[in-house]
């Protein structure tokens, strides 16, 4: 209210600008006034130029390293502040530089396929990429369609492109109610705790647990580029042409992929997802080789050895997914909860990140051929559908080409026969009037 004391100290606050404003008392007109004259201000400092909000998981390791309030007292704080200061300086660089190289164009391109059936989880392992990736650049999303034709619209395929380098998260618990951590490895602690223990740890929160970035040792940063294809559905009409215009956009893009995604919603393998994966193996027979299975929405407890039936699930798909598409890679298991605040599981959503763009890294580069020859399960059953189609047809044309024969022949029969008549009706006229004569 504005007949009440200042809520804020304007003294200690010199770097944020602190306005009051009454939201009770609008009727009188003096107050409305000085309302009006607040909001004024505050729009008028909306008009400012943008700021971008640095939420990289650096920024947020570095916020926490100098708020935590168990770690380190003031003067620690001031110590590590000036520290991170002094970093940012030395490794800024020039204004025109890193307009530069925002795209980065000059970085080696790293380019996947993502592809999957309807409410597989594409567009949410894409978004969770750009959690993992480095947002003091910007990120770059485009669309191509074949032959840049409107025709198309509704099969384009999605580019974004963003930048990062291949870092990891490494997990640290608390121990008891102290102030010292211990480092802890998810996949040896599912080996050694009993599942409700490590469900516990899977849902530790910031007091309990904390997370520390670990930088390869390179530093070396790469683009990749994530081409994501139209949601794939088995039973719409316009299946099979989804994917081949995904194919044909994909080869006139002339692009190398490195790795090629099929992203899994939870759930059983059903017919129609077997059959998507069979007709993708097929069109992009090319890039078998760079294959792998994506289960998008698993939850981390489940993945302890001692819940039987989600271990035996999983491996029954893994071996049927193995057989589709002749490799023995293992499917990466990730959640990609965009909404999730627990430090644990955003660090092994990270890992799992990590381990996917490591992948694709290490693999040498494909570039789809053209044209395609090879047909596809539903090609070859329309075509022998067509095939007998045609048969019978031609057969029942046969049939009717000999009867049309049939009937001409009868048809010039009885011609002869009426011509003979005739002929025969008019010499016994004839011969009748050479009598009389």
């Amino acid at each position: 209210r504005y007949d009440t004391d200042v809520i804020f100290d304007e003294e200690n606050i010199k770097e944020y600008p602190s306005m009051t404003i009454d939201l009770v008392s609008k009727k009188r007109p003096v107050i409305n006034c000085l309302i009006r004259n607040t909001i004024r201000e505050i729009l008028k400092m909306a008009t400012q130029p943008a700021v971008h909000l640095d939420t990289s998981i650096q920024n947020i390791e570095r916020i926490r390293a100098i708020t935590h309030p168990s770690k380190f007292n003031d003067e620690e704080r001031k110590r590590i502040k000036a520290r991170f200061a002094a970093e940012a300086a030395k490794h800024e660089k020039p204004a025109e530089e890193d307009q530069a190289d925002v795209g980065g164009e000059d970085l080696e391109q790293i380019n996947i396929l993502l592809i999957g059936d309807v409410q597989s989880g594409k567009s949410s392992l894409v978004e969770t990429f750009k959690l993992y990736a480095d947002v003091n650049y910007q990120f770059k999303t485009e669309h191509i369609t074949q032959g840049n034709s409107r025709r198309f619209a509704d099969e384009k395929v999605k580019i974004t492109a963003f930048l990062t380098d291949l870092h990891t998260v490494q997990i640290h618990k608390r121990r008891g109610n102290t102030s010292y951590y211990d480092v802890i490895d998810l996949e040896e602690v599912a080996k050694t705790l009993d599942e409700e223990d490590f469900t516990e740890i899977i849902n530790l929160d910031h007091k309990g647990a904390d997370t520390v970035i670990i930088a390869s040792n390179s530093a070396k940063k790469y683009r990749f580029n994530i081409y994501e294809g139209p949601s794939l559905n088995e039973s719409a009409d316009n299946f099979e042409k989804n994917i081949f215009s995904v194919h044909r956009t994909l080869v006139e893009s002339r692009a190398y992929f490195h790795q090629v995604l099929f992203t899994l919603a939870p759930g059983p393998i059903t017919s129609a997802i077997r059959t998507t994966i069979q007709v993708c193996s097929d069109i992009f027979s090319d890039l078998s080789s760079l294959f792998s299975f994506v289960h998008t929405k698993i939850d981390y407890p489940k993945l302890h050895i001692g819940n039987k039936q989600f271990q035996e699930s999983m491996k029954e798909k893994t071996e049927l997914l193995q057989r589709y598409i002749q490799s023995s890679a293992t499917p990466l298991m990730i959640d990609c909860n965009l909404q999730t605040n627990f430090p644990v599981q955003r660090a092994k959503t990270y890992n799992v990140v990590y381990e996917i763009l490591k992948s694709a890294i290490s693999q040498t580069p494909i570039a789809l051929k053209s044209p395609l020859m090879k047909k596809t399960p539903k090609m070859v059953s329309i075509d022998t559908n067509l095939m007998w189609q045609a048969r019978d047809a031609f057969q029942d044309t046969q049939k009717e080409i000999t009867q049309n024969k049939k009937d001409l022949r009868d048809l010039r029969r009885k011609i002869r026969q009426l011509g003979h008549d005739y002929k025969t009706k008019d010499q016994t006229v004839n011969s009748a009037k050479n009598k009389e004569d």
